[in-house]
């Protein structure tokens, strides 16, 4: 052995010394990765959290917890306190602040306590759900409170619109039910009735079962659009021979209106789904129809679009521009924004006389956007309607474009 017991003590003892700075720099790695990754986790959370003191000074607060309350993530005063300078905040967009206020207090009177409330807030309007819990350090003293703020907007309008569906659809599947039903009992029930009595109601009959045919029908096109399981058959086709079908179609409804048709030709064609473009403009004139005085004129204007037609965000390229105009009862501007989405319906003294459950022009939307097109609308309450859409012009490109998808 070429070391001796002194040398080797001398080893053991530097072993010992140099070991734990060592295993202290490995803890200190672990904690520091911990740490770290912890981080990541509170900033990229989609729900608020802040940690605050005990005096309710917001300490560490994610950009989620920013975003929510609409506050800047620099706050303009260095110090940032819940009970006054978020409830300052706030204080145009809350119907009862006293009711924020109290909630900050509540967690200063008693910090040790969970408490949680709901906000309803306007201009936008928001619902948020905070949930205040105490928090203490390793030895389990207090040291303030966590706020955790979920924005509930979109699950609360989820609910409100499956509530609405379900009346709007139980509704309308009621009404043609109840004549059918009846007046199928008379038929069956009543040998006395003339044959013009019968027809009367057999045809009664057809068009209440027609309307059911026509609401299941929106319902499942609904779910297979939104499922993705639709594919478009598209050619390169004109659109005149579509419209002499489709005034034919509606022949018997425009017999209250005037159909003024405005369409230059020679026009180029456009690539798209025939059967799907007919179901777009038949939705579009059925509306204009629906909830226009008789004897007013409707017009359907088919022409190729300029850039300043388009409006803004249209994907760039050569489209025709569709336009149906009524003279109406016209659509405010706050129903403009929804008029597109699923089971949105105007609410007012006209429409509530109208049957429907607000998935015309929700389908009518998704049929445009699948060709690659948009819709848009203008309107004036009192004066009428102004619903416009675009389809894509044929080119070569754009097969090609297609076949490579």
């Amino acid at each position: 052995n070429t070391f001796t017991e002194e040398v080797l003590a001398f080893i053991d003892a530097l072993r010992e010394r140099a070991g734990l700075p060592l295993a202290r720099a490995m803890a200190y790695q672990v904690a520091y990765e911990t740490s770290y990754h912890l981080g990541q986790v509170f900033s990229s959370l989609p729900i608020g959290l802040a940690l605050l003191d005990l005096n309710g000074r917001v300490i560490r607060a994610n950009p989620a917890w920013y975003q929510v309350w609409r506050v800047p993530e620099q706050p303009q005063r260095s110090s940032f306190y819940v009970g006054i300078d978020l409830v300052e905040h706030l204080l145009t967009r809350l119907s009862d602040p006293f009711r924020l206020s109290e909630f900050c207090d509540l967690g200063q009177r008693s910090p040790d306590q969970v408490f949680e409330i709901n906000l309803q807030l306007r201009q936008p309007y928001q619902e948020l759900h905070v949930l205040s819990v105490p928090t203490r350090d390793s030895h389990h003293q207090l040291t303030g409170r966590l706020w955790v703020v979920s924005d509930r907007t979109r699950e609360r309008e989820s609910d409100r619109l499956k509530d609405e569906f379900i009346g709007i659809v139980s509704h309308e599947l009621r009404t043609p039910l109840t004549s059918i039903l009846g007046y199928t009992e008379i038929l069956i029930n009543r040998q006395d009735l003339d044959s013009e009595s019968q027809r009367e109601f057999l045809l009664t009959v057809s068009n209440e079962a027609d309307r059911l045919h026509k609401m299941v029908k929106d319902l499942l096109d609904v779910s297979r659009l939104e499922a993705g399981v639709v594919k478009l058959n598209r050619w390169a086709m004109g659109l005149w021979q579509v419209i002499e079908e489709l005034t034919l179609q509606l022949h018997t409804q425009l017999v209250q209106h005037k159909l003024l048709i405005d369409m230059r030709t020679p026009l180029p064609p456009v690539f798209a789904d025939r059967d799907k473009v007919k179901q777009i403009i038949v939705n579009l004139l059925s509306n204009a129809i629906k909830y226009s005085p008789e004897g007013t004129e409707i017009q359907l204007t088919v022409r190729q679009a300029e850039a300043s037609d388009l409006p803004a965000g249209h994907p760039p390229g050569q489209w025709m521009l569709i336009t149906v105009q009524d003279q109406g009862i016209g659509i405010g501007p706050e129903d403009q924004a929804r008029l597109f989405e699923r089971f949105h319906r105007v609410d007012n003294s006209n429409t509530r006389q109208k049957s429907g459950v607000g998935l015309g022009l929700y389908i009518t939307r998704l049929l445009v956007e699948l060709h690659g097109g948009r819709i848009w609308v203008q309107s004036t309450v009192g004066v009428g309607s102004s619903f416009s859409f675009t389809l894509p012009i044929w080119t070569v490109q754009r097969v090609e474009g297609v076949l490579e998808e």
